[in-house]
């Protein structure tokens, strides 16, 4: 019996374009209204995702899969490892051709 993969925790922005203009006591006022909503989250960083010249401060952070994401890396990885199993025995397959083959070659030789 194999064990099922745990939940992952997937990087997701939480809020965008936070303007770090703004006062600093201003700005933890805004983020402190939104906090009810960061509970799922952890890890929380502010980012930049635009340029140097033109910034777009998101507020970025980890949360728990769901069931969607989940199922859907489930199937991912299941597909996956019956790629592999379908490599393998491809492999093995053709390598049993060639030692047949040059079991041939040498018993003939003999």
């Amino acid at each position: 019996m194999t064990k099922k993969p745990s939940r992952i925790y997937v990087e997701m922005t939480v809020l965008e374009d936070i303007d770090l203009e703004k006062p600093l006591e201003v700005l933890i006022e805004e983020l402190n209204c939104f906090k009810n909503t960061w509970n799922e989250y952890r890890n929380l960083y502010i980012d930049n995702e635009g340029c140097i010249n033109y910034p777009n401060y998101v507020l970025r952070g980890e949360r728990l899969e769901n069931d969607i994401e989940y199922n859907k890396r489930m199937k991912l990885l299941q597909k996956e490892k019956e790629k592999k199993r379908l490599l393998k025995e491809k492999r093995e397959k053709e390598d049993r051709k060639e030692y047949e083959r040059l079991k041939k070659r040498f018993e003939k030789g003999n």
